[in-house]
């Protein structure tokens, strides 16, 4: 029933009845409960395992990580964190050392 005249508002548009109220939606029923406790505890499983591992993580940082970050603040990116820097060293001379002796 398309009402006339003073009926429609603007663009065509029909009024909105205050005198009646409008039908109400029910919600649509919940999906069925799972039965394999598997399948019905594993997102529950990994939401509490993903917040433990970041409640930890936030909680137990590395002891050098202050001070590697103090220093990328400062400007001092460092190649390396820690003492692989050291390490690396030893292994570049003996690869130098190698080429040299090729050559003679």
């Amino acid at each position: 029933m398309i009402p006339k005249g003073d009926a429609l508002g603007p663009y065509g548009l029909c009024k909105v009845d205050y005198s009646r109220p409008p039908p109400l939606l029910s919600l649509p029923p919940p999906p069925p409960i799972r039965t394999n406790p598997f399948r019905r505890y594993l997102a529950a499983f990994l939401a509490t395992l993903t917040t433990g591992i970041g409640i930890y993580i936030y909680f137990n940082p590395d002891e050098g990580m202050d001070e590697y970050w103090t220093q990328v603040e400062r400007g001092n990116v460092p190649l390396t964190y820690g003492k692989g820097d050291q390490e690396e060293d030893d292994d570049d001379d003996d690869y130098d050392d190698d080429d040299e002796e090729d050559e003679k």
